[in-house]
């Protein structure tokens, strides 16, 4: 009832579809972000063998820019999927069309992250075991954090690395709306370029 009197019935008429459908598609998209942590601890491992005084702005770029790359990738396969089978169902009149649903999506899966995040500043943390847990943003942490060692940082700083947690909806989101819509970005970009060649 909540949910259909604050939309208008643009997202679900009860608590229990929203908690089957938003929900288990957070879930989703937090273990792809699992992954993604994995798997940006392993880049950033591989290119750790630049980081002498010479070729530390090599080893932060390399590993961000491919870090950065994948998070992309995972995450807008997965959601434009997800957008381009909702379209579907919208226009057979199985669901009710929200293009937040993105946004919303992200912005759940972030939760148990931000609450880590929470609690290592609270703990005060060494801030190595944080870039553990957030790889993908491993290179632009440390030049938030200014090369502390644990959590007790300023203010602006803690701002900024709760800015973070913007991205990963952003990409949801567009990728979704993206989805929906049928834009296919990378067709659109290998047909181009075919058609130059």
């Amino acid at each position: 009832m909540i949910f259909l009197a604050f939309n208008r019935g643009l997202l679900y008429n009860n608590l229990g579809d929203f908690m089957t459908d938003y929900l288990k598609q957070s879930g989703k998209i937090f273990f792809v972000l699992l992954f993604a942590v994995f798997a940006s601890n392993m880049l950033v491992l591989s290119f750790s063998i630049l980081t002498n005084s010479e070729t530390k702005w090599l080893f932060y770029f390399l590993s961000q820019t491919f870090s950065f790359v994948l998070l992309i990738l995972l995450l807008y396969g997965k959601m434009y999927s997800l957008g381009f089978k909702d379209s579907n169902r919208v226009n057979s009149g199985i669901i009710a069309k929200n293009l937040f649903k993105g946004f919303i999506i992200g912005f759940i899966a972030q939760i148990p992250s931000f609450i880590f995040s929470i609690v290592c500043i609270f703990l005060n943390t060494k801030f190595a075991w944080y870039l553990v847990f957030n790889a993908q943003y491993y290179s632009v942490l440390k030049a938030i954090s200014g090369g502390v060692t644990n959590m007790q940082i300023s203010p602006i700083r803690i701002i900024l690395i709760f800015l973070l947690f913007l991205i990963v909806p952003v990409i949801t989101g567009v990728a979704y709306v993206l989805g929906y819509k049928g834009i296919d970005l990378m067709e659109k970009f290998v047909y181009k370029k075919h058609k130059v060649d």
